[in-house]
């Protein structure tokens, strides 16, 4: 008998995971980043060290991090040359604690930048103009294990 409410339990822990997981995966579709900050700004001959603020908004009527035990965790932030796809840096980074409320936003402060400066001097056309037309910025977010790339088509 316990066995059977153990494995009962273990199920509708399963599926109702799963159910969240998948709404999350929604939400994030609807989660749209803004490069809201810049600062400490160093360069060498090898590379360009800066840290930026990234503003996400919630488009969604879920809200990310609370209802989700707080199981999204931003792993890595890439960014390229949306025209050519080319990779420009990243930031390697480890944020969890993500609390983005439905229809609200968020900033996250401080993410150290990394851009090879040969990266860099082949995508000076992306401050041709309107940066946020020509920067594409992936954040791979990690979800129970799984990663979930948010592209910044949504980009605002």
């Amino acid at each position: 008998m316990i066995r059977k409410i153990l494995i009962g339990s273990a199920l509708a822990l399963g599926m109702y995971s799963f159910r969240k997981v998948k709404s999350t995966a929604n939400a994030l579709d609807k989660l749209k980043v803004k490069i809201s900050g810049l600062n400490n700004v160093n360069i060498s001959l090898k590379s360009i060290k800066l840290q930026i603020d990234l503003t996400l908004e919630n488009h969604s009527n879920l809200d990310i991090g609370v209802k989700t035990f707080e199981l999204i965790r931003i792993k890595k932030v890439d960014f390229y040359n949306k025209s050519n796809q080319e990779y420009i840096g990243s930031a390697d980074v480890n944020i969890s604690n993500i609390k983005i409320p439905a229809g609200d936003k968020t900033v996250i402060k401080n993410i150290p930048l990394k851009i090879p400066v040969k990266n860099l001097i082949n995508n000076l056309s992306v401050f041709k103009g309107d940066v946020k037309n020509n920067l594409k910025i992936i954040i791979v977010l990690d979800t129970m294990g799984k990663e979930y790339a948010l592209n910044t088509e949504n980009f605002i």
